[in-house]
């Protein structure tokens, strides 16, 4: 139950916050902006968990070392293109027949 509501609360938060176009600075703003964004995208690694629940595990890292974590994932969404990621998300098995199931 707690994992649905947690998706379902990144769900809400990304229709609220705007996709970044460029990668984020190391001013307040920047930082307020990055956390809201980090907050409404999955893990890639875990889907039950936020990017920022990833990024920001203990609690007491600096804005610098969250804002580089954020910054690395950012620059793998930006690099691709924007038709490769709708197909990604509808078709990911296709896309990805290097893997093995």
């Amino acid at each position: 139950m707690i994992n649905i509501m947690k998706r379902l609360s990144m769900k809400v938060r990304s229709l609220f916050t705007d996709t970044p176009t460029r990668l984020y600075t190391w001013s307040v703003g920047d930082f307020r902006s990055a956390r809201r964004w980090a907050k409404s995208q999955p893990d890639p690694d875990n889907k039950n968990q936020s990017l920022w629940d990833k990024v920001n595990k203990s609690g007491w890292y600096e804005s610098e070392y969250i804002l580089s974590k954020v910054n690395d994932h950012l620059k793998h969404i930006l690099n691709t293109p924007k038709d490769k990621k709708i197909l990604e998300k509808k078709f990911p098995r296709v896309l990805d027949f290097n893997k093995k199931v």
